[in-house]
Parts: C-alpha cells; sequence; structure tokens
C-alpha cells in the first residue's frame, strides 16, 4: 500500500493585524503561485483567521489569479466557533485541540508577550491510519 501524500496546510492568523502591518501581498501571490504552479498536491489548505474586512475586497481581486481548485483550498474563518470548525475540520483531533488553544491564547496579549520567550512547542506527529500494524 502507497504512503498518504503529505500535504501542507498554511495558516495565517490575522489577530492584531492593520494596516502598519500590511506587508507586500506580492510575496503571498508568488508563494500560493509555487504551489499551484509545482506542487499542487502538496498544498492541502490555507487558512486565513480573523482577516482584517479589507480582504475580502483584495481576495476577490486575488482569487482571480489562482486555479479553480486552489481557490477550493482556500478558508477564511472569523471568530472562534469558525475558527474550531476549520481546525477540526483539516486537522487529526490531537493537533486541532493544540491549535485551537494556541489560537486563544494568540488573542490575549499578556500570553502573546509570555509566549516569545518559552521553547516552541508542536504537538507529536500522529501516524495515519495506514501507517499503523
Amino acid at each position: 500500500m502507497q504512503a498518504p501524500v503529505e500535504t501542507i496546510v498554511w495558516i495565517c492568523d490575522f489577530e492584531g493585524f492593520g494596516m502598519r502591518d500590511a506587508m507586500d501581498p506580492r510575496f503571498s501571490v508568488s508563494l500560493i503561485n509555487m504551489f499551484q504552479t509545482h506542487y499542487p498536491e502538496r498544498l492541502g489548505a490555507i487558512v486565513c483567521l480573523d482577516a482584517p474586512r479589507l480582504f475580502s475586497g483584495l481576495w476577490s481581486l486575488a482569487k482571480r489569479l489562482l486555479s479553480p481548485s486552489t481557490q477550493r483550498k482556500i478558508y477564511f474563518a472569523r471568530g472562534m466557533t469558525a475558527r474550531e470548525q476549520v481546525a477540526n475540520a483539516l486537522f487529526h483531533p490531537s493537533t486541532a485541540s493544540w491549535l485551537i488553544a494556541h489560537m486563544k491564547d494568540n488573542r490575549v496579549k499578556s500570553k502573546v508577550k509570555a509566549a516569545w520567550k518559552l521553547p516552541h512547542s508542536m504537538p507529536p506527529p500522529h501516524k495515519h491510519a495506514s501507517q499503523t500494524n
């Protein structure tokens, strides 16, 4: 049996993002273009969390540059309920729980500042059902 293809999920959490933080969008466009052109099966999803309202206008322009297949892989989630739904739909339960906890912490300024002083941790990798014996 062939091992499953691993995919990349790019999470962009825009909590606290404002116009002063805006970066050159050409980087994001070139990165998305690279995924859809050279690694179309590797891009699992792009998740934009709490994107500013301005992004809806930019998205309507930017999506024209993307293939329909890539457009279907881009999700927008606003609010905790939507963030939890996306995390649970895209990830293994242990990874989703870890991500949801970090998304909550990212919305508490004192926790964000404290987190930068700690070593970063990731949940342990889980085995895909086809990899277990």
